[in-house]
Parts: C-alpha cells; structure tokens; sequence
C-alpha cells in the first residue's frame, strides 16, 4: 500500500540516523503528514486501477515504532464517491509493517465514467450509469521485514442497500446486498499472484430486472479442482421476453435460440462459473481458463414456438407451446472440445388442443478446422393428442416439408398423437429429421383417390434424407429430400364415407450431390395401396371416384352395376422419369348388374374387376381386365372375362350355363339385342318357342373413347333343345350359333324332326333391314315383296338329311292341315327322302306374315302311293327350285330327273319331270321316262304344247287331271297282272289319255284319249279273245295294227272309231263301253283284197256288212259275241240289250309251284 519510493526513502534516513547516533541510541523518524497519495493496483496486463485517495500521518511510537492514521477516499478509478472516507491506522516497527482499514455504513455513490473508462471485471461494452450503496468493511495488512516473508492481509465487507445501473444494457440492480471476505497468506518466499496466496468469499443478493439475484464466489485456494474462482448464481423470475434480454445485453448472444423457438415468458436460472490460469502464476502472458454451467427451470410462465432451423427458411412448426414446465441446462468450457452446450430436459408443455413433451441439446460445433460451422441440434418433441383443426392445416402450410399435406389428403377433424426428432450436425451436412404421427379419428380425402375417409386411425413416419445436395456456386443452398410413410385404417370405427385401409409412401427424388440451382422440383415419387372393404356403386362417394377414374365410371355406367364393391387400389411412381401408374382391383359384393349391351339383370356378381391407369401429359391411359361370375333366375350360373386396352377396342366375354330360353325376360333381352333400332323392341319371336337349357357365351367390343354402341357377337350352344314354330317341332338341337353384327350364324346345328336327324349348315339370322349388307344373304331376300316387315328377321340354312320319312309325323308343320289329314287318312302313303342341302329360308315378320321358303337338291326313294293306282318310287333325284310356305298355304315347284318308279307293278325308269304344288294342289309336268319298254310322257310335251301330265289336289274330295300318252310300249308288260293271264298277249302300244274327275265319284269322271296297237295278241282279254275265236281265227287275236278313239263321260266309255286290221281282214266299227263291265259294240268286216277293187268293193262290203256284221254285247268278263245279217234280223230281230248275268267270281290265286 506505501510504494516502493516509500520503503527507498524509509531505508536511506534509518542509514543516516544509523551513522550519527551514537551505539545503542533508537532510531525514530519525526512526525509526518501524507496528503492526496493516489493508490493504484498494478494488473497483470500493465494497467494500473486507481482504488483512491489517500491522507496519512505519522508519528513515533515505542520502542522505535512508528504509528500511523489517516483516511481513504475510494473512487474505484472515479466510479464512485464517498461522503465519508475509509478509515486507515498501522505502525510501524523494524520487524514489521502493519496497517488498518474500516469504515462503518460508508455512503457509496456511482456517477458517469468519463469517456473510455471502464470497471474492472464488467463484460465489453459495459459501463457504469449511475449507483449507490452502503458499505461497513473492517481489513488488516501487515509486511514482515524478514527474508522470504510476504505481505499477508485480511478483508471483510458487508454492501446493503445497492443500487447500480449500467449503461448500454440499460441494467439495473435493486437491492443489491454484498458479503465479503478475503484473505492474502502467501507461502514464505512465494508469489502474491499465486492461487494459494489468496483465500476469498463473496455472496451477492440483487433484484435484477424485477428477479431476484443470489451470486456466490470463492477465489484462491479455497477452491475446488485447482480453479481459482468458483462463482454461483440464480435467479428467479428471469423473464425472456426480447426487451428484459436485451437489457441484461445477452438477446444477441440469445439471437441463435430466438430464431428457432422464440422463448417468451419466465424461468428460474442458476449458474456456477470456475475460472482458472492455464500457468500456476498471474502474468500477463498466461490466460484465463473457465468453466460454466447454466440451470434454467420453467414452472409454467415459458413458451415455445418452433419457428424452424436458422437459415432453413419455412421450416418450422409454428404451433405455440405454452405452459412449459421442464430445465435447461448449459455449459461452456474454454478447454472443451465444444466451447459450449446447452440442453433441455423433461420438457412438458400445453399446444392449443393438447401436452406435448420432448427434449432438445444444442452444441458448440467443434475445436479444429472449420467442416461444420453450424451449432449441432437435437430435439425430440412428442405429443398424445393434437386436434386437427383450422389452426393445424395453417401450421401444417407454414412448413415447406409439411405443407404437401394439406392439399394431398385434407386432414381434418380428429386427433393427432406423434413423435418427432430434429438432428444438425457434420455427419447429416445439415439439418435432418424423422418423425411419426398417429391418427385418431381423423377425416382424410386423399386428391388422386377423393372417397372421404372418416374416423381414421393409423401411423405416418416422416423422414429426410441423410445426406443434403448442395447448389453449384452456393454453399448455403441446399436441398434435402423428404418423404413419408403412412399406414391409415378407419374400418374399426363407425364413419360415415368409405371404410378403407391406407398404406404407401411419398418422397422426393433424390438429387445429385451438386446441382444446378434454380432447378425446379421433379415430381414426388410415391407408392399407394388403399383397401375399401365396402364401396357403394351410387352415392356421393362413388361420384367423387368416378370423377378421378371414368374409366371405372364409364364400366360401372355400361354395365349398370348396382350394390357395393371391395375396392383394392395400388398406385405407384418409382422414377421421376415415369408416369405414376395405378391398378384398382374391384371385388363385387352382393352386386347386380344389367349390361347395356343384354339387357338381363344378373344378381350376385362376384368375382374381380382389374383396371390399369397411367397418367400423361395428354391425359390418363386406362385399360381393364375383368373375371366376374353371377347368377341369373333359375340358377343360372354366369362367367364374364374381359379386357379394356388404353387403346382401341375393349373385348369382353360373357359365357353361361343351363339358360332357359324360354324365359320371357331372356327372350326380351335377346329381343333387344338383336334388333336394328333397341327402341323398337320390334322383333316378333313369339311364335317361335326354344325349350331346353342352352349355354351361351357373348363376346362384346366397343371404344371406351367413343360413344358408339358396343359391337356384341353371341354364341349360343345348344344342348338337345326343342325348337316350336307354329306346328313346326324340331327336337334335340344341338350346335353352336354365334352373333356378330346383328347377324347370328351356325356352321352346323343338329336336330331331329319327329326322332329323324337333321343337319342345318351355314346357317344365318339376322334383320331383314341389313339383308343388303349381308355379305351371305339369300338372294330370295332381294326379291321384291318377299318380305314386307323392316323389323323382322330371317333364318336360313342348308338343310341335309338321310331318309327321312315323308310320313305325318315327320311332315307336320311343313304341310297346311288339310294335306297333313288326307296323308294321315291315306294308308298307302309312304316314302323316304333325302335332303342333299337345301337352302331352307324363314323370315319371321309382324301379323304371321313370315315365309317358310326351301329349294335345294332332293332325292326321294322308298316313296309309295295311291293315285288311283298304286304308285311306288324307288329313287328320284329332286331339284328342289322353289318351296314356300306363307299365310299357312305352299307353293312350290321341283325339277326330278332319274325317277325309278313302278305304276301298279309297271317298270318307270330314266324318268324326269316338273313337279309343282300350289294350295293344296300337285301338278307333274314335262314327263318323259322309259315305260314297259317304251316312253311315257306328258302329253304334248313331245309335240311341244301343252306338258302337264298329273294334277292332283291333296285334299277332298282329291280332284285330279291326267294327261299322258305312251309310246312303243309292251302290250304285255301293260297288262301283266291285269287279267288271269297275259301269256299271249303282244304288241307295241302307242296311247294318249286325257281323264279329269274325283275318285269318290266315278261317274262323273270325263276323258277322252286314243290307243294304237301295231303286231299285237290280246288273247288275256276276255273281248278280244271271244271276238277272234268266232272269227276263227285259232291263235287268240293276233293283228297287224289298232286303232281306238274313245270319250269317258257319264260312266260310259265311247269308242267312237275302232279299228282291227290283220293280213285276212279287218273289223271296223265304234261301241261303248260302261265302267260297271256292260258293253256294247259293233263292227263290220273288210278285207284288204276288197279295198283294191275301188267302187266294187265298196258294193261288196255293203252287201257283205248286211249278210255278215260282228256285234259284242254283255260285260267284259263274260262278252258275247254275235254275227249279225240284217236279212235274218228282218224276221227274226236282235236283242240289242241283253240281260245281265250274274257276275263271275274271281279266280283262284295260283299255287306256289306255278
């Protein structure tokens, strides 16, 4: 405290003294006085700080001492200023220094600093405003003289009633209270500025800022682990609103922790601060070294708001946190790898709808090069609920990772219950984080699947890229990909939208380690998988889908689904450089549906229905495939597969089973389907009738991009049915019929008619309106006024068949009623035909006014009848050229070459012919075939006239007419088996006939025909034989030629010229001839050798013809025959009508040996 000018100047007057005194004589100074002594401390950096102003007075003391008394006037290098100066007393002797200071309740007071003056120990750029303070101190100093001793001291203080304000900080300290206690005892020899030299304590109580302050220190020896100043403090009530912070000047130290979570309100503090020397003296080339650690405690007056990473700009979580409870805690070391650190633990606090917990550490970036100058940040926030409301979608906008969510799925309603993780640090470049967030109850509409989902539970994890890319040319830009995972669920919890299940994922695609900047975002890559277990195919929801994929609309719409589905969708983008492409897989549910291409209901559909979409710039590409089974009434069983191409034409197959086509609602969708106009429904089927079950299969085409109808090609397989139109049954049909274009065609269908197969080829049905587009058509179908009907339709086929019987049973339906009784009533009737494919054409028109129309190759064989006389065919080969059945009558015509026949027992061969057949009506014409070793022929027909040969009505009362003639044919091929015998019967026959009538009424029957007869022997007729046994001529009739003329009328045959010519003569006369045997001729005798003779002969043959006529009366069996001479006839007369006999009976048959 004396200086060391002082201890030279005491030294140099005690030598002076030494040399004049005599031995033994003390040494003593004189009295003194010391005024305005400047006392300064002399700091390690050179600066010296002034303490004050001292005034000192000494006199002798005993024993050589000196004592001393005085005054300090403090001024702390002009900080302050005393009414009342510090009171100093000492002595001094040869063996020590002592000195003493005290001052009781001492009036302090602070004033301005004059510029660039500081206090020692006050931070940079503090400076003392103004203070005050009461201060009691008691101290001791004392310097001993010996070798290697040092100064030792002692000090306490007590400071009450404090007051300071600093300047810049605007800082104030209200009630500052101070305890004080030092002590200097250095070792002998040691340093004053050692640690073990001082032993000091200090306690400080002030209000700073409205809290309460307690500071604690110690220094020197008294200090744990080596340091040399140990300090403690807290505060209570600190508050941390940017004004009291930047009052205390530490808001610029705060700037890091205000830009991320913007601290508002009150916390307890404490701190404990160690500071050392990194040497073990106080120079001023060895530096200081610390130790600090912060305690922070929230009791509920802290909020957080997470504004996001400095310089990562929207990336917070803006939700407010109020109501914090928790400690933070914090620590700075000058030696430490990290200068400092600072952490929060057990954070609890209050969102606006909820608690929420976490924990946070922040660090210094680490001692050494500079690789990661950011401080490194962990934070770990959780909450069990968070309501999902306005206030979140506005946070969740507010947050550049998070934003995305809100217009992708619109969350709201509900709670959400999450955990998330915020990391800064070297190995993540960066900022980086992870999080989950769990849904309860929560209302979702996801854009690219919008169906409502409602009472949502489920999980989504929230990660970011490890690793960051970094702009060219700009450090601080980066980009860190983020993505999602979720997994929802809301079919636990009653909802009112669909019931789904939700999982996928949805990030950003990664970009290269440097990238260009302004590089505009590439599109998310993401996957999707969402579950509806029930689906309505109508509603607000179904609309809402439909409206994302018309493709499923525009099925649902074809097919006239109704009921509920199973939905499976799975979307998926897994390269920026692919479209996003999806696949829903609908299962049906008790789903029934009326296809617009068969207007059936089918009842429930199950099966799945695939559909694909790829999205492009030019819009969506979907394609479908679908494999659906249902049933119709009945039991019927139904399989659909089919497939809808992005591009061009979807094909669908529909196949079913044990179909009863019968069914009227069948019957009306085939209708409709068939028909040119739908509107129409203007088919008529009613009068055909297929029983039986048939399987069916229907294979449908159509442009899902074009509102054109659908292409439908149907086939029909028929499985043993009966088929009825009208009286026309055919059973066990059986082949395949297919539709195509309205056309409905069979390379084949079998049938029976009346249990004889049948076989149908080529057959075609389809609306008579397209006829002219139908390639195949009949070329009957042209004709003008064959059909009338625009809305009917035509069936046509190539009939064949092997021997069929042309019996009723067979016949019925292809004949009208009437002809079908006769040929029942007809027992001779029998035959077979053979069909070789015939064209058979049936249109089915409005008002029955359909055709039933054949024509096609015939062969008839086997063929038996009566038409009069018994008639049997043995093979004909028929040119079928026109059969029709309309308004239930026929016509037709037929050409029939190679007929091999037999008339009663006579030989038909080689023949042909034209037969027609017209109401009812059978008509031959143009015959000609080899007859009994000559021709018969239609008559005429060889001289070309008129060639109808046979007209027949097939009903009663069977009105026929016949018009032949035969040529060159055996006379006794003619008349075999006619008489008893024809043994001797001969000749060459040449004969035409023309006879019209009814066999019910012979006598009404009318003809006319003529006969001639070359080299023939008639002896098996009974007439004849008579005739020429009483000519005498021996051998039974023979002649050169004969000639006969005769009419049929009345019953009665008129031979108007008869004439029999032989090489002796010849008889010449008329007659006639009943159809009951009566008959009646006369005729007169010539002779050839008479004819030469000119008019004698003429005179001869009157005179012969009165002496000799020929006259035959009686019936045919049984004639006699009678030479007549009108001379004898003058007397005795002639009965010209004899009387009957009674018939003959017939004779025996002959015995098998003959």
């Amino acid at each position: 405290l004396l200086g060391q000018r002082l201890f030279d100047d005491w030294n140099l007057i005690a030598a002076a003294r030494a040399a004049r005194a005599a031995p033994g004589a003390p040494l003593a100074l004189p009295p003194g006085s010391v005024h305005g002594l400047l006392v300064t401390l002399d700091l390690s950096e050179g600066n010296p700080f002034e303490l004050g102003t001292l005034d000192l007075c000494a006199r002798p003391g005993p024993h050589g001492s000196i004592e001393l008394a005085g005054r300090l006037a403090p001024s702390l290098g002009g900080a302050i200023t005393a009414a009342d100066p510090i009171r100093v007393s000492g002595a001094l002797d040869p063996e020590a220094a002592r000195v003493w200071a005290s001052a009781r309740d001492l009036a302090l007071v602070a004033r301005a600093l004059p510029s660039g003056a500081r206090i020692l120990f006050l931070p940079e750029g503090f400076s003392l405003l103004e203070g005050s303070a009461r201060v009691t101190l008691d101290s001791a100093f004392e310097l001993v003289y010996a070798e290697a001793a040092r100064p030792r001291g002692h000090l306490r203080a007590s400071l009450v009633e404090g007051r300071v304000s600093l300047r810049e900080a605007r800082l104030s300290l209200e009630d500052l209270r101070l305890e004080l206690e030092a002590e200097l005892t250095p070792v002998p020899g040691g340093d004053l500025r050692t640690r073990e030299a001082w032993d000091a304590r200090a306690t400080l109580w002030a209000n700073v800022a409205g809290s309460p302050l307690r500071l604690a220190a110690e220094f020197g020896r008294g200090v744990r682990d080596g340091a040399w100043l140990r300090a403690y403090g807290s505060a209570r009530d600190v508050s941390l609103e940017p004004e009291a912070l930047a009052e205390l000047g530490l808001e610029q130290r705060f700037a890091f922790v205000r830009e991320m979570l913007d601290p508002r309100g009150r916390v307890e503090l404490g701190a404990t601060l160690a500071l050392g020397r990194s040497g073990v003296g106080w120079t001023h080339d060895v530096g200081w070294t610390h130790d600090l650690a912060l305690h922070a405690r929230a009791r509920g007056e802290l909020q957080l708001t997470y504004v996001g990473y400095p310089g990562d700009l929207a990336s917070g979580f803006p939700l407010p946190l109020t109501n914090l409870h928790g400690e933070f805690v914090g620590g700075a070391r000058s030696r430490g790898l990290r200068p400092w650190r600072l952490a929060g633990i057990e954070v609890a606090g209050e969102h606006p709808s909820g608690t929420l917990r976490g924990w946070t550490q922040v660090s210094a970036p680490e001692r050494g090069p500079l690789l990661f100058g950011l401080p490194e940040v962990d934070l770990f926030l959780s909450t069990p609920s968070l309501a999902v409301d306005a206030r979140l979608t506005e946070t969740l906008l507010e947050n550049r990772y998070l934003a995305w969510i809100v217009p992708d799925f619109a969350p709201a309603n509900g709670t959400l219950a999450g955990d998330f993780r915020l990391r800064t640090g070297p190995e993540l470049a960066g900022t980086g984080g992870a999080g989950t967030v769990r849904l309860h109850g929560v209302s979702l509409r996801w854009k690219d699947v919008p169906v409502p989902m409602d009472g949502v539970e489920g999980e989504l994890a929230l990660r970011w890229a490890r690793q960051p890319s970094v702009a060219r040319g700009r450090p601080l830009e980066k980009h860190r990909a983020f993505g999602i995972e979720y997994q929802l669920d809301n079919r636990a919890s009653p909802h009112v939208g669909a019931a789904a299940r939700v999982h996928g994922w949805l990030r950003e695609p990664p970009r290269p380690p440097e990238f260009e900047p302004d590089t505009p975002p590439e599109a998310l890559l993401q996957e999707l998988r969402i579950d509806i277990d029930e689906l309505g195919l109508r509603g607000h929801d179904f609309d809402l889908l439909a409206a994302r994929f018309p493709a499923l609309k525009h099925e649902v719409t074809d097919y006239g689904a109704v009921g509920r589905m199973r939905v499976r969708f799975h979307g998926s983008q897994p390269a920026p450089s692919l479209a996003f492409r999806s696949e829903i897989e609908a299962t049906p549910l008790q789903v029934h549906v009326r296809p617009q291409f068969f207007q059936r209901q089918t009842r429930d559909v199950r099966g799945r229905i695939l559909i694909q979409s790829e999205e492009t710039l030019s819009g969506d590409l979907n394609a479908s495939q679908l494999v659906l089974t249902g049933t119709w009434p009945g039991g019927v069983e139904l399989f659909t597969a089919g497939t809808i191409p992005a591009h061009g034409d979807a094909l669908v197959h529909v196949y079913g089973a044990g179909i009863d086509p019968s069914n009227t609602s069948f019957k009306g969708a085939l209708i409709t389907t068939l028909a040119t106009d739908p509107a129409s429904g203007g088919i008529d089927l009613s009068s055909w009738t297929l029983s039986g079950a048939v399987d069916f299969a229907l294979e449908t085409s159509f442009d899902p991009a074009s509102p054109a109808p659908a292409e439908n090609r149907y086939r029909i397989q028929l499985r043993d049915n009966d088929l009825r139109a009208e009286e026309l049954v055919l059973r066990d049909l059986h082949g395949t019929l297919e539709q195509e274009d309205e056309v409905m065609s069979s390379p084949l269908v079998e049938a029976t008619l009346g249990g004889h197969p049948l076989q149908f080829r080529n057959l075609r049905a389809f609306p008579l309106a397209i006829q002219a587009r139908v390639a195949e058509a009949d070329p009957w179908l042209a004709r003008e006024g064959f059909w009338k009907d625009p809305r009917g339709r035509a069936l046509q086929a190539d009939l064949s068949t092997r021997d069929l019987p042309l019996d009723v049973a067979h016949l019925e339906g292809l004949l009208e009623p009437e002809t079908l009784a006769s040929l029942r009533a007809n027992p001779y009737w029998r035959g077979q035909m053979d069909i070789l494919g015939a064209r058979l054409l049936v249109t089915s028109e409005a008002d029955d006014q359909g055709k039933v129309a054949m024509r096609g190759a015939l062969r008839l064989h086997d063929l038996a009848m009566r038409l009069g006389l018994p008639i049997a065919i043995d093979s004909a080969r028929v040119s079928l050229e026109e059969l029709v059945l309309e308004s239930e009558r026929f016509r037709g015509w037929a050409r029939i070459a190679e007929l091999e026949a037999r008339i009663a027992e006579r030989q038909l061969s080689g023949a042909s012919l034209i037969a027609g057949y017209v109401d009812g009506r059978l008509t031959i014409d143009n015959l000609s075939g080899d007859f009994e070793g000559g021709r018969l022929e239609s008559l005429g027909g060889a001289l070309g006239g008129a060639s109808k040969a046979l007209g027949i009505d097939l009903s009663e009362p069977y009105r026929f007419d016949v018009a032949m003639r035969l040529a060159r044919v055996s006379v006794g091929g003619l008349l075999r088996g006619v008489f008893q015998s024809s043994i001797a019967d001969e000749g060459v026959l040449d004969a035409s006939l023309q006879l019209s009538g009814t066999p019910g009424d012979v006598l009404a029957l009318t003809g006319r025909g003529s006969l001639s007869l070359d080299e023939g022997a008639l002896w098996s007729i009974p007439v004849m034989r008579a005739l020429f046994v009483q000519l005498g001529f021996e051998r039974g009739g023979l002649f050169n030629r004969m000639r006969a003329r005769f009419e049929l009328r009345s019953g009665r045959v008129q031979v108007s010229h008869l004439e029999i010519r032989s090489n002796l003569l010849d008889l010449v006369g008329a007659g006639w001839q009943d159809l009951d045997g009566a008959l009646s001729y006369d005729l007169e005798v010539r002779y050839g050798l008479l004819d030469r003779l000119g008019i004698f002969g003429r005179l001869l043959y009157w005179l012969n013809n009165s002496l000799m006529r020929v006259a035959v009366r009686g019936d045919f069996e049984r004639p006699a025959v009678r030479i007549r001479n009108s001379i004898i006839e003058l007397v005795s007369g002639f009965d010209e009508s004899p009387p009957r006999k009674l018939p003959l009976p017939p004779f025996s048959a002959l015995g098998p040996r003959f």
